[in-house]
């Protein structure tokens, strides 16, 4: 029973990192997999939840505050009905969902290797798209490609939120299987051509040789000639994946370039608001939400422009939901950097480098999460809360049993070379 609880949970993690299946199948498919496949396993789980509810008790308040001031803003929108309805999707989401990630260890490897499936399934769609079968990848937009899984915006997300494990096994013990995932998490960030998996490349990158920097000058033991190698290694694949793929089939740079052009030639805001002036107006429509409603909200999904949702997380919080709705957010998405001190000094004595690498995974995602809702809407299907739950489980599932729980017999409990 419990071998068959844990494919129902591997397939459903392994759906919702499919987040464009809203769009190439039903907008209501992420609910329909959760009742098939996650169901069974909430009843499987029914008794441990006080447990979980526990052990997760730093975003307990935000997320009770972001339910409330959704309510609230529903008496000032024109669409109650709707937003009664979001609501109950958070409580789901954040007294259903979300402690059941939380309940065993073996949910949150589990859960990595759906991201891991992913990213190798969606960069073979790609391949298998540009070969022969364009009914399952294609060029969604201009010089921009999806799958019938992640349309560009998300292609990039299951290769860039395993790209810091990936880097980090590397960088401790090269294998041809991880050169493999580095092929796949890169390829899915190039063929989405999106700014934010750009920067998330870079990022992970300068990250991962700033942690091992870190950990090897700590313990005086630091490996130049290693770290030269892994330098050069991943510079020289980024370069070959250029020179395969071609210039022209990599947008994100180009945007980037454009980006900075456009801020040398007009200056930083005017650069800036040149570069992308759509994204000017939700910002300038969420303000004058902002102003016309400040306390309450003018209600979930009002603030957009054209019929699309301003593409900023926190602006749309405040817009939409009021102040409360803001600073609950706030607080949802940050309050993990409270216990990070704690957690970065305990890390680097992790016997396994894989739970180290997943550790420090899982750290960089819920900074990319944060990061990225600046250039995306707030949403409140599975799908999209997917990449926060699973980091922040891993997270708050090592310091929960390391760190909190003072009746931890020693760290070794940590290895777990099962990743």
């Amino acid at each position: 029973m419990n071998k068959l609880v844990n494919i129902l949970y591997f397939l459903w993690v392994f759906l919702m990192l499919q987040a464009d299946l809203k769009v190439t199948v039903n907008p209501y498919i992420d609910w329909f997999f959760t009742f098939v496949l996650f169901v069974p396993v909430i009843m499987f789980n029914i008794k441990k939840l006080k447990i979980s509810f526990k052990k997760y008790y730093i975003i307990l308040l935000p997320s009770n505050l972001l339910i409330i001031s959704m309510l609230l803003s529903s008496f000032n929108s024109s669409i109650q009905i709707n937003n009664i309805f979001q609501s109950i999707k958070l409580i789901l989401l954040f007294f259903v969902i979300f402690p059941i990630l939380n309940l065993d260890d073996n949910y949150e490897k589990i859960s990595f290797d759906a991201f891991i499936l992913s990213s190798i399934v969606n960069f073979g769609l790609i391949i298998v798209g540009k070969l022969f079968l364009k009914s399952v990848a294609w060029e969604a937009a201009y010089l921009r490609y999806g799958t019938i899984f992640n349309m560009p915006g998300s292609l990039y997300k299951p290769g860039i939120f395993i790209l810091p494990y990936v880097l980090y096994i590397i960088l401790n013990k090269f294998s041809v299987n991880y050169l493999i995932l580095l092929i796949t998490a890169c390829g899915l960030i190039f063929f989405d051509g999106s700014r934010s998996g750009f920067i998330g490349l870079i990022f992970a990158t300068l990250y991962i040789i700033m942690i091992y920097l870190s950990e090897n000058v700590k313990f005086r033991s630091i490996n130049i000639k290693k770290l030269n190698y892994y330098i050069i290694l991943n510079t020289i694949f980024i370069i070959l994946l250029i020179a395969i793929i071609n210039e022209n089939l990599i947008p994100g740079l180009d945007r980037i370039d454009m980006f900075l052009n456009k801020i040398y030639n007009y200056g930083l805001i005017s650069g800036t608001i040149h570069s992308d002036p759509v994204r000017y107006q939700m910002i300038q429509k969420a303000i004058n939400h902002i102003t016309s409603s400040p306390i309450i909200g003018n209600g979930f999904g009002v603030t957009n422009v054209k019929g699309t949702v301003i593409h900023n997380t926190y602006l749309q919080s405040w817009a939409d939901m009021g102040i409360l709705g803001f600073i609950s957010l706030i607080l949802l998405y940050f309050s993990w950097l409270l216990i990070l001190p704690k957690v970065i000094n305990k890390i680097r004595y992790i016997k396994d480098f894989r739970y180290r690498g997943l550790i420090y995974n899982s750290i960089f995602s819920l900074f990319l999460y944060d990061l990225l809702g600046l250039f995306h809407p707030m949403s409140v299907e599975p799908s999209e809360w997917i990449t926060f739950f699973v980091p922040y489980t891993i997270f708050i599932n090592y310091y929960w049993k390391e760190i909190y729980d003072k009746s931890s017999k020693s760290i070794n409990i940590c290895d777990s070379s099962s990743i």
